[in-house]
């Protein structure tokens, strides 16, 4: 091979390379917000923000910190989601005497001990994708969306 073709040859797998982003994955974009609960902020809770786009079929995930604000995460910490349409989920557990406002409800185990039994602590409509009234949208670049529930 002369140096000419070889030269072009490279010229081509560059082209390549950068054409098909060379493996760099999906745009992502920072989401971040807060989630409310009959206007007050929910610490500990998990948001799930799930794609409505056939071609996206990557949840997003995160969870509230002590003020409520969360970060969703897809591949790496704090990377955000892909633009897009999505269902928000939002769930708190907690368990029995744990300072969680639980109650009653112990199982018992496959050895005979009791097992706590977590409760959810928002309404069911926000743990159901189906029931679930959030429909967030994602846009390019940096996205601060705030998560209203009521009951």
């Amino acid at each position: 091979m002369t140096t000419q073709r070889f030269t072009r040859l490279l010229a081509w797998i560059g082209l390549v390379a950068v054409i098909g982003g060379c493996g760099s994955g999906p745009k992502l974009n920072p989401v971040a917000g807060t989630v409310k609960y009959k206007g007050n902020t929910v610490a500990g809770a998990t948001v799930a923000f799930r794609p409505q786009d056939a071609a996206n079929k990557t949840i997003a995930t995160g969870t509230t910190d002590a003020q409520g604000r969360f970060e969703l995460t897809t591949y790496q910490a704090g990377k955000g989601a892909m633009a897009g349409k999505y269902k928000a989920t939002v769930t708190k557990f907690s368990t029995p005497g744990s300072g969680g406002g639980g109650g009653a409800g112990d199982m018992k185990s496959a050895f005979g001990q009791k097992t706590p039994v977590q409760r959810n602590e928002l309404p069911p409509k926000y743990a159901d994708e189906a029931r679930t009234p959030l429909e967030p949208t994602v846009v390019p670049g940096k996205n601060d969306i705030p998560l209203d529930l009521t009951d």
